[in-house]
């Protein structure tokens, strides 16, 4: 049943998942979306939870637990589709959506990144990770995980590690332990865009090197001794000594567009 191409390790522990879900603010007036439902067992404790359930599934080989559960419960809605293919818009009523799920390894990156580009349709996100992502989308500066992941996330969004999975509470053990997370977006980010992402990347794009030396290859010389003078930086800080909000400041005085 499990495809190990899909990354798929199946959470069926019940009293974990109830954990999880009370770290929620997932109220009967919400509209939920699933990723990766799986057995449905998350999908059993979110439908008593929420309003409307979204349950997104793109493997079909679990469609014996997840009709079941469609047909019993007309607040579930099952949809057999890659969740990277879906634009989250669909689903929104009056109030933006809440994203939940249990992220595939091997595309954890991707989903991450659509969630933040579709923000504007959601109010929070909860997902269960790999641990070392969830720390570095918590990580501060100067520490061993802070990268770009880490500014992007805390710009956009209140980002919490929730709570701690044991890898032998999967179906199939994977190899590395599991975070569940929290993301409440922040309203005043909803205008944080792609071409932000994309010169935070650059800054980070040689992470032990000078902050200066990483910028070369982007931005004219000029351009790079104006944004230091300005921002204030001394000439040999590193991206990884930076404050998530002094790269939107960086931003802005580089020129960048969308922020």
């Amino acid at each position: 049943m499990f495809k190990k191409s899909l990354s798929q390790h199946i959470l069926r522990e019940k009293n974990i998942l109830k954990k999880m879900l009370h770290r929620t603010n997932i109220t009967k007036k919400d509209v939920v979306v699933e990723i990766g439902a799986g057995t449905g067992e998350l999908t059993l404790l979110l439908k008593d939870m929420a309003d409307l359930v979204y349950a997104i599934e793109i493997d079909r080989s679990f469609s014996t637990y997840l009709d079941e559960i469609a047909r019993k419960n007309e607040n579930v809605k099952v949809i057999y589709d890659d969740f990277l293919k879906i634009d989250l818009k669909r689903f929104m009523s009056n109030d933006p959506l809440k994203v939940i799920g249990n992220i595939p390894y091997g595309i954890t990156g991707p989903i991450l990144f659509k969630i933040f580009g579709e923000r504007k349709y959601i109010d929070s996100a909860f997902l269960l990770l790999q641990r070392e992502v969830a720390e570095r989308m918590t990580a501060k500066p100067k520490s061993r995980s802070y990268g770009s992941l880490s500014v992007i996330t805390q710009m956009i969004a209140d980002v919490r590690i929730e709570l701690l999975v044991p890898k032998e509470l999967f179906i199939p053990k994977p190899k590395v332990e599991s975070a569940f997370v929290s993301l409440f977006f922040k309203e005043e980010s909803k205008s944080v865009s792609l071409p932000f992402f994309e010169f935070v990347r650059r800054c980070f794009r040689h992470k032990r090197k000078l902050l200066l030396n990483s910028l070369k290859s982007s931005y004219p010389m000029p351009l790079i001794e104006s944004l230091f003078a300005q921002a204030n930086l001394e000439r040999r800080v590193r991206a990884e000594e930076i404050p998530p909000d002094k790269f939107l400041e960086m931003f802005y005085i580089i020129g960048g567009e969308g922020g």
